[in-house]
């Protein structure tokens, strides 16, 4: 499972609790996750790779 957090407008950070939730931390096959800066980083094909890798391990 993963988690995709991005720093908001305001740059609220994403809520490290919720993306802890969301990638089950406390299960013994732990997932991911990625926090942005930028909305516009979702479309990059670096952080797209990443993301195929992070899926792929």
């Amino acid at each position: 499972v993963g988690g995709v957090g991005v720093t908001d407008y305001a740059e609220r950070q994403p809520n490290p609790e919720q993306l802890d939730e969301v990638v089950c931390k406390d299960d013994p096959r732990r997932g991911f996750s990625f926090v942005l800066n930028n909305f516009g980083l979702l479309l990059d094909d670096s952080f797209l790779q990443n993301l195929t890798e992070k899926i792929c391990e």
